[in-house]
């Protein structure tokens, strides 16, 4: 991947790259690549009032638990995570997906693992809007 594309944001286990960005598009749409180790933590049960998720599978296999049902993505497979819903992503392999987050709130601030900047805690507020 090209640094010229976004900011790369590591985590344990996991790592993160916006292609497009919500200030790129008047706030209509973000898409991020999520690439995971094998065994990594996902994010943990969580849910997003501001905006919803498409997530897209690329590579290898996670499983997309969303309302309490498990989707298993592979190349090419999709599921939809309504505003509101409570999900959660579980990680066997190395593996990863693309992510389309309408409208495009989140941002590289909103994954901020480092601690809660100004920028992450209205990125925070705003999703939860």
């Amino acid at each position: 991947m090209s640094e010229a594309l976004g900011p790369i944001i590591e985590a344990p286990g996991m790592r993160i790259q916006f292609l497009i960005e919500g200030d790129q598009t008047n706030g209509a749409i973000s898409i991020f690549r999520c690439d995971f180790e094998a065994g990594a933590h996902g994010p943990m049960p969580h849910s997003h009032d501001g905006f919803e998720n498409t997530v897209c599978g690329l590579s290898g296999t996670v499983t997309e638990v969303v309302d309490g049902i498990p989707y298993t993505l592979g190349p090419g497979d999709v599921v939809h995570v309504p505003r509101g819903v409570v999900h959660r992503t579980e990680v066997q392999e190395a593996a990863s997906v693309l992510a389309i987050a309408t409208p495009g709130l989140p941002g590289p601030a909103y994954f901020s693992f480092t601690g809660p900047s100004p920028a992450a805690l209205r990125a925070s507020a705003i999703s939860r809007k």
